[in-house]
């Protein structure tokens, strides 16, 4: 849902505030992870909200891989405009 709602404002963004927006919030999330020990980003059931995993699983999904998912579909959609 966030995703949709993101690509239908994107055409609105210029690429050059997109990029500050990007290195924005992934400054934010780093500072969050680095902020977090060991214990408190991969003990399970530590935060109530996360159900039965941890923090750090969360963060993984919406962060590094995320970001994968994100550049193959870049990637993707570049390689299709170049047809």
């Amino acid at each position: 849902m966030l995703n949709k709602q993101i690509q239908e404002e994107a055409p609105k963004v210029i690429i050059i505030e997109a990029r500050k927006l990007l290195q924005e919030s992934f400054t934010q999330v780093i500072e969050v992870i680095t902020s977090l020990s060991n214990d408190e980003l991969f003990t399970k059931k530590l935060y109530p909200w996360t159900g039965s995993t941890s923090i750090g699983a969360y963060l993984i999904s919406n962060t590094s891989s995320h970001y994968d998912w994100a550049y193959k579909m870049i990637k993707k959609s570049m390689g299709e405009l170049g047809k």
